[in-house]
């Protein structure tokens, strides 16, 4: 998938039906790009940097910023038209964003701020090097904790689930290494994020080839396929987020790659004296 091309394309949907309550739902302009809601409003935060709904409340509040000057209509009803139920939560929404209420616009003239939609362009960034390789892997067997996060705010799951990481360790984490078997990665836990049904969970354990698991622990088969293998220098939870956001704003838009919106597996050697982090980004097998 280009992503460039397919956020532009979902900025342009947003734009012809900014004012359909309707039509510009997460799933439905996720749907214009053939993705996940999660990994678009995932992708969007982090290209754009602004979250959708950010987004689209604030081209609304500039274009009704506009109405308020250049046309009669009463507060009432440009409220309505820009999606507001009431005089009352808009003018709360339009003083937070311009900085001054409706009545004090259509009084003075003044004090408007603007938004304008987002225009994509390839702009000369990075420069820098990612040490990456092409793997093909057979399928692993994650043995751990698992949790939904159906959450589609990209900065709160930025927290949470570092959070939830971090419980499992403190929790159990000799025991879940004493599920690990040798093999492929020998001395790593992994975290792997994927979608079932419209949902976003995050599994974190070890590979693990022993039959009887107790129950406590649940079991996730990540399937036999090729991956794009980054390696990520930074040490802390916001090394591998700035990877990842590197890989989606340097590397996927200007390369051959295309992969997987609705996976990603973290690799952590963390045991035995190893330290060293990899993010595998799964390829997709129709590169059409």
């Amino acid at each position: 998938m280009n992503w460039l091309e397919s956020l532009q394309t979902a900025i342009d949907y947003i734009e012809m039906h900014l004012l359909e309550d309707e039509l510009i739902t997460g799933e439905n302009i996720s749907n214009q790009v053939f993705s996940s809601e999660y990994n678009f409003r995932t992708v969007f935060r982090v290209i754009t940097g602004y979250a959708l709904g950010e987004y689209i409340r604030n081209r609304r509040l500039s274009l009704a910023g506009e109405e308020l000057i250049n046309t009669s209509a009463t507060v009432l009803d440009i409220a309505v038209k820009y999606g507001y139920d009431t005089a009352e939560s808009f003018t709360k929404a339009f003083l937070r964003f311009h900085g001054v209420s409706p009545s004090y616009v259509r009084k003075n003239r003044r004090g408007l701020k603007t938004f304008t939609r987002v225009i994509l362009k390839i702009q000369a960034v990075g420069g820098s090097t990612l040490d990456y390789s092409v793997e093909q892997m057979k399928e692993i067997r994650l043995v751990g904790y698992k949790k939904a996060f159906p959450d589609t705010d990209y900065e709160e799951n930025n927290q949470r689930i570092p959070a939830f990481v971090q419980q499992c360790c403190d929790a159990d984490f000799d025991g879940i290494c004493k599920l690990a078997s040798e093999g492929t990665f020998t001395d790593a836990v992994l975290g792997y994020r994927y979608d079932i049904d419209g949902s976003m969970w995050y599994a974190f354990g070890v590979n693990s080839e022993i039959e009887d698991i107790p129950e406590v622990y649940s079991v996730v088969e990540i399937p036999a396929r090729k991956w794009l293998k980054f390696y990520c220098e930074e040490p802390a939870k916001e090394g591998m987020q700035h990877l990842w956001y590197r890989i989606y704003t340097e590397v996927i838009p200007c390369s051959s790659y295309h992969i997987t919106d609705n996976e990603t597996l973290e690799v952590s050697y963390c045991r035995n004296g190893r330290n060293e982090r990899y993010l595998y980004m799964p390829l997709k097998e129709d590169k059409s």
